[in-house]
């Protein structure tokens, strides 16, 4: 069931604060009541001004969990990565690669799949995680 990971996307997307406001306000004027991606989609708009409707469209159109190639290569301050889909996978995917020096230091970029680039972290880097909060449903290798 891909329905929670959604939900975290699109927590991700909004910010925490504003995606509990948004599920509580949803929880208290729709319960009991039949309802849709869309009533979802139409109330989140309403509510937030984000527009998640090809967000849900293209989320909703995969079989599988997309699986992703990340290449990292690290040179003193510099980092060189790219991310490749092995499949078909929804547009607009920016998966979170979390950079850490060798003092602590911790930078965070978004890598857009098919879109090479070369980070100056401007410290050391020592190692690099792919999303360590899970915030994007892929499995990156």
């Amino acid at each position: 069931e891909m329905g929670p990971w959604i939900l975290r996307m699109v927590e991700a997307k909004l910010g925490t604060p504003k995606f509990d406001a948004l599920l509580k306000d949803w929880y208290q004027s729709h319960r009991e009541k039949a309802v849709s991606t869309e009533d979802f989609v139409a109330f989140t708009k309403a509510k937030t001004g984000t527009d998640l409707a090809t967000f849900f469209k293209e989320w909703n159109s995969i079989t599988a969990v997309p699986k992703l190639d990340g290449t990292v290569s690290l040179a003193g301050e510099k980092a060189t990565v790219s991310l490749e889909a092995a499949a078909k996978v929804p547009s607009g995917i920016e998966v979170p690669l979390l950079l850490e020096g060798t003092a602590g230091q911790q930078k965070t970029v978004m890598v857009k799949i098919g879109e090479p680039l070369v980070i100056d972290a401007g410290f050391k880097v020592k190692k690099f995680q792919w999303d360590p909060e899970r915030t994007v449903l892929a499995f990156v290798h």
